[in-house]
């Protein structure tokens, strides 16, 4: 008995780095653009107009099924409704624009039922920051910054046009409500974008 388990011991352990090299990592960068429509509640993006965003992930295949992202996101957009001078205190604005960035991570289940296309579904988080500027008629401009955690859960497909690019599509719906000394309340900042993008992989 004593051999047996001794010679199961050997066996596993010439057996693990056998094990590890057949483990297969692939590394990928996506870099989307694509187009971002503001949510409309009344204290999100209500009247604000629908903009580019832009994204960046740095990604790694765990086996065939899996990946892990880590990236970014951003976008600008204006407002596109009206201001009263008495709320502002009796100021007119000519402008207001919200920026909004910030990293965020994401997982992903991938199904392969044709060959060179993936179809997946994932979810994430991500901590982000915003910065909305008003300009007001003969004064400086007014700035209120916001940061905050975030969620997001996406869907798509891409297809390898060769060996390590691939095109594709995604959509993604988030919600990122931040806090600012400016707002007495979190402020959401997310909705959906629609995204194409490009795929390297290596």
């Amino acid at each position: 008995m004593k051999r047996i388990l001794a010679t199961l011991t050997v066996l596993i352990a010439l057996s693990i780095p056998c094990m590890l090299s057949a483990q297969t990592f692939d590394d990928y960068i996506n870099l989307k653009a694509g187009w971002f429509w503001p949510n409309q509640s009344s204290n999100g993006l209500k009247d604000f107009k629908q903009t580019l965003a832009y994204e960046f992930n740095y990604g790694r295949m765990f086996g065939r099924n899996f990946a892990a992202e880590l990236g970014g996101i951003y976008y600008n957009t204006k407002y596109d409704g009206t201001v009263s001078p008495e709320s502002i205190g009796g100021n007119s604005s000519t402008d207001i624009t919200t920026s909004f960035y910030g990293p965020m991570a994401t997982i992903k289940g991938i199904i392969h039922p044709i060959k060179k296309m993936d179809i997946y579904a994932g979810a994430g988080a991500g901590y982000y920051f915003s910065e909305t500027v008003m300009k007001l008629t003969g004064e400086s401009d007014y700035k209120a910054k916001g940061k905050g955690v975030g969620w997001h859960v996406m869907a798509g497909t891409s297809y390898d046009v060769i060996d390590k690019l691939a095109i594709g599509i995604d959509g993604k719906y988030f919600q990122a409500k931040l806090n600012s000394d400016d707002f007495s309340e979190k402020t959401d900042f997310g909705g959906i974008t629609a995204s194409i993008y490009l795929k390297y992989m290596f």
